[in-house]
């Protein structure tokens, strides 16, 4: 594949290189300057997906808006058998697979590139770049198109094509549930080591960010001790958290893009209108049982919501606009070292974590630390406060998925013109149908439903 057709498949989404350069099939990236321009293509490589939110219990529909919605995201909201359109563009698989697509031609083309004491920097942090975009697609994509890992069966259980070359004609083929997530590791632990440990760009990773998206990785895998340590080596290097107390109550967009806890931009794509038209226009809005679970103190309730007709609906997220912020902060590690500590014996230490996040969450004076005596339930505790959270952040659908594994037994039910839908726990359900098309042009098992 050329790089001017590997350039035209996000022509909605160009950098300024891509707007810059000529469009002419002789031309290819030489330098690492401008290999580095291609995965700085914020509008496709910072996009993740959105049918995991949509099939999330964190918002409901009202009867009248789904007759306005396309229908996959109605289909995808009510867990319908059929998701898609037998010839429809599914964009959570087209956008995943084009940033694999770029990440692997740039480790191609910077095979061609000598190591100089001059350019070593730059060369390991664009070849770090390019494996931390793979591994974190492809993370995506398992989210979605798999069933949640499980060790005992992940040898036979079907993943994700693990698309590793530059000849988008290959045909795709399924790897095991083990292989995805193999690779998945392979290239975020090969990233930490090349990456810069921090970096003032939020759109461009960082090995915080490899180590923190590790963590989320054998979170989603149900390795909680290595979850757990993956967090600690992130947040040893960023550890910032807001102060809530600081901002601004009444504020429509009360975040920036800027904030500290950032570690790493990524945001929902914003063509999964109908989460971002709803909330706007009445037609959706947060579960009641989401907004009723922040007390009185708590100041998430006010800076994450607004009220509108009695029911909640979002405020601007951590992306510094309405549009979903999906990527990794400061807040998720420690919470997830929380729940790595619960799982492993270290109740004390779990509490420390929530506490030092919570008492940057609540008004002074109105938060009572966590302790052993006040606290029973370490593990449940946080694993609410990661619900309180990391609202509308990507994260739900696979925390439920794993959850359930975890015996916790959790019933996801909509209520939809007088008829109630329900996906019980481990349901076939739990994986989306891969795009008919790409079912059709490579004959691989496609996801019982």
């Amino acid at each position: 594949m050329s790089w001017v057709a590997l350039i035209a498949m996000v022509s909605c989404a160009k950098s300024n290189f891509l707007e810059q350069k000529p469009n002419t099939t002789s031309y290819e990236p030489e330098t690492l300057e401008e290999l580095q321009e291609l995965l700085d293509n914020e509008k496709l490589i910072n996009q993740h997906a959105y049918l995991g939110i949509l099939s999330g219990d964190e918002y409901y529909y009202t009867d009248p808006f789904t007759s306005s919605i396309p229908a996959s995201e109605k289909n995808a909201y009510i867990w319908a058998t059929k998701i898609f359109g037998a010839d429809e563009t599914v964009t959570d698989w087209d956008v995943l697979y084009q940033q694999v697509n770029y990440a692997n031609q740039v480790l191609e083309k910077i095979k061609d590139i000598p190591v100089t004491a001059l350019n070593k920097s730059l060369y390991n942090t664009v070849k770090g770049t390019a494996l931390f975009v793979r591994g974190y697609a492809f993370y995506n994509v398992a989210q979605v198109f798999a069933m949640p890992y499980d060790k005992s069966s992940a040898q036979q259980d079907w993943g994700i094509p693990l698309r590793l070359g530059v000849d988008v004609m290959e045909k795709s083929k399924r790897a095991t549930m083990q292989q995805t997530y193999e690779q998945i590791i392979q290239d975020l632990e090969a990233a930490t080591a090349l990456l810069p440990a921090t970096t003032l760009r939020r759109n461009r990773p960082s090995t915080a960010a490899a180590w923190a998206m590790l963590a989320r990785t054998w979170l989603s895998m149900r390795v909680y001790e290595k979850a757990g340590a993956a967090a600690d080596s992130s947040l040893h290097l960023h550890d910032a958290l807001l102060n809530f107390n600081e901002l601004n109550l009444q504020s429509d967009n009360p975040f920036s893009s800027t904030n500290p806890e950032i570690i790493y931009l990524g945001r929902m794509d914003p063509r999964a209108t109908s989460l971002l038209v709803g909330f706007a226009s009445r037609g959706c809005f947060i579960a009641p049982a989401l907004y009723a679970a922040y007390a009185p103190g708590d100041l998430r309730r006010s800076l994450f919501f607004k009220t509108m007709t009695g029911s909640a609906v979002p405020k601007g997220s951590y992306y510094g606009e309405l549009t979903f912020f999906t990527g990794l902060a400061t807040d998720e590690m420690y919470l997830i070292r929380a729940e790595s500590y619960a799982r492993t014996g270290k109740p004390a230490a779990a509490l420390a974590d929530l506490n030092t996040l919570l008492r940057r969450r609540w008004q002074p004076g109105l938060f009572t630390p966590l302790t052993i005596a006040n606290t029973p339930d370490v593990l449940n505790t946080t694993i609410r406060e990661r619900w309180k959270e990391l609202v509308l952040r990507g994260q739900r659908w696979t925390d439920i998925r794993r959850l359930n594994k975890e015996g916790k037994g959790m019933v996801l039910s909509r209520l939809l013109y007088g008829q109630t839908f329900l996906l019980p726990p481990n349901d076939r359900r739990y994986a989306l149908p891969i795009p008919d098309k790409v079912i059709e042009l490579s004959g691989m098992p496609q996801n019982p439903r």
